[in-house]
């Protein structure tokens, strides 16, 4: 079984991932970059470029020019990796239970946190209020409990998303104390996980590769729904990285 794996820890970590996927080198694929650019901007110049990405024409060309003798096999897996954003003690034994999804993991995070912080203990909060509130909230009209664990598809996004530590259930609600409390003790974090997708998910994969790569520099806070409310277990995780306070 063959293993396409994508990741973006950085721009050339990304060009890796798709020269491993076109099966060719990084210096042909490089050598292809202006080419494969300059069809995607003319794309859009002319209002074709969404039209083109769904159905499946840019992909399409962008292989012929990099590889017209592309064979992908059944036998494939795809392993795509994410970059989550939080906050935690700095342990890695934070994540010993691994990534949990937002309902499961509001639970799991209060616990740990009440542990450091004693006094939250006095506040009367309770989980299962927390648990609710994301409930009621839902992310993109799903339910819930199929939401999380969320990331970014980039690295630099992950880490330049300040604001995305704390579980926003503290961000958008009166809990300004406990924020308080929880931000002195623990530490901006980004935590590298894979995930496994069907072959039918490797189209949205490579435009979402190819629109990042085009426009590299810029950064975006939007993420997606990695886990789809399935715990990443501890063995699925690649780093972590902790940042310092911004």
């Amino acid at each position: 079984m063959h293993i396409y794996k994508f990741s973006y820890d950085s721009r050339q970590d990304a060009l890796n991932s798709l020269a491993n996927y076109y099966q060719i080198s990084v210096d042909i694929l490089r050598s292809k970059l202006s080419d494969i650019f300059n069809y995607m901007n003319n794309l859009d110049t002319q209002g074709f470029y969404q039209e083109y990405m769904d159905n499946g024409m840019m992909l399409v060309e962008i292989m012929y020019l990099l590889n017209p003798n592309l064979r992908i096999t059944d036998d494939l897996k795809i392993r795509i990796s994410f970059y989550h954003r939080c906050i935690t003690n700095g342990q890695q034994s934070w994540f010993e239970d691994g990534l949990l999804n937002s309902v499961d993991g509001i639970a799991s995070f209060m616990h740990k946190v009440t542990a450091l912080v004693p006094e939250i203990k006095n506040m009367n909060i309770r989980i299962e209020s927390l648990q609710n509130i994301i409930r009621e909230k839902g992310f993109n009209e799903e339910k819930s409990e199929i939401d999380g664990i969320n990331g970014f598809y980039r690295l630099k996004d992950a880490k330049s998303s300040i604001g995305f530590d704390i579980p926003e259930v503290f961000d958008k609600y009166d809990y300004h104390k406990i924020k308080a409390l929880i931000l002195s003790v623990l530490k901006p974090t980004v935590v590298k996980f894979y995930v496994e997708r069907k072959a039918n998910k490797l189209d949205h994969i490579l435009k979402n590769y190819w629109d990042l790569v085009l426009d590299d520099k810029a950064v975006t806070k939007s993420g997606a729904n990695a886990g789809r409310g399935k715990t990443i277990p501890s063995s699925q995780i690649e780093k972590i990285i902790y940042l310092n306070r911004e």
